[in-house]
């Protein structure tokens, strides 16, 4: 099902001294992989866990990179919570190696814990080999919009005490400018608006191209609607997104 992710140009990275950040050394090539001997003083723990192999009494690894922003693998989401730690002010983001079921690691739920706790975000997904995908992580993005998954997520997390005072700042920040109490519904709970009904039934030919659309089409409506933070920003987006159906597109 899932094909080996690739970026041209991939890039190498030897190892820095110690868990932190980089500089790192690069080393660049535009076919195959690039092993590089490092000293086992010289690698991380997370390093260590993304697949570094032992070799004449030296520590073999390689740390890999997609479309400019590192793949990293852990065997424990605490290792993964420990890089976070140590990483916070990281702006670009990372790849994370998510387990396939079946495949020990990390699962997308615990790195999606780990990343909420920081505040940080999940983002798109890679395949990458049989045994394990990528999900990007990056800091949250300034105004961006909260699913009422990761609010609940969030309320289990605090009651644990995991939060740390990133993410409770982005919870806080959320809370503020109301993109906590707008958070949007997931695909398997969203159901359509009232507005947006009422819109539909007003338009014969919105409602007819709406009514062959798939669940996905219609969940970009509905998520573009519960993201308007404001009710003439939706008021807006409704328009436009009828007067589209009513041409017979489907809203991007």
């Amino acid at each position: 099902m899932y094909g080996r992710a690739r970026s041209s140009p991939a890039r190498s990275r030897l190892a820095p001294a110690g868990a932190g950040a980089p500089p790192y050394r690069e080393r660049v090539w535009t076919k195959g992989r690039r092993r590089c001997a490092i000293a086992e003083s010289q690698v991380p723990q997370w390093v260590v866990a993304s697949g570094v192999s032992e070799r004449n009494g030296r520590r073999e690894g390689v740390v890999e990179e997609l479309n400019g922003l590192e793949i990293l693998g852990f065997e424990k989401a605490a290792q993964w919570e420990e890089w976070l730690a140590a990483n916070e002010e990281n702006t670009a983001g990372v790849w994370v190696k998510i387990a396939k079921k079946g495949v020990p690691g990390v699962s997308r739920d615990e790195a999606l814990d780990a990343a909420l706790c920081h505040g940080w975000i999940d983002g798109q997904a890679k395949s990458y080999d049989e045994r394990f995908y990528l999900q990007k992580f990056s800091q949250r993005r300034r105004r961006s919009v909260w699913s009422k998954v990761n609010v609940a997520k969030v309320a289990a997390l605090t009651e644990a005490g995991r939060m740390r005072p990133r993410g409770l700042a982005e919870v806080e920040a959320a809370k503020a400018d109301g993109r906590w109490d707008a958070a949007y519904d997931s695909p398997a709970t969203a159901e359509v608006p009232p507005d947006l009904a009422a819109a539909l039934e007003a338009n014969d030919e919105a409602r007819a191209f709406f009514e062959t659309l798939s669940k996905s089409d219609r969940y970009i409506i509905l998520l573009r609607l519960a993201t308007a933070l404001k009710p003439a920003t939706r008021e807006a987006r409704l328009k436009r997104m009828i007067a589209t159906l009513a041409s017979g597109r489907k809203v991007t």
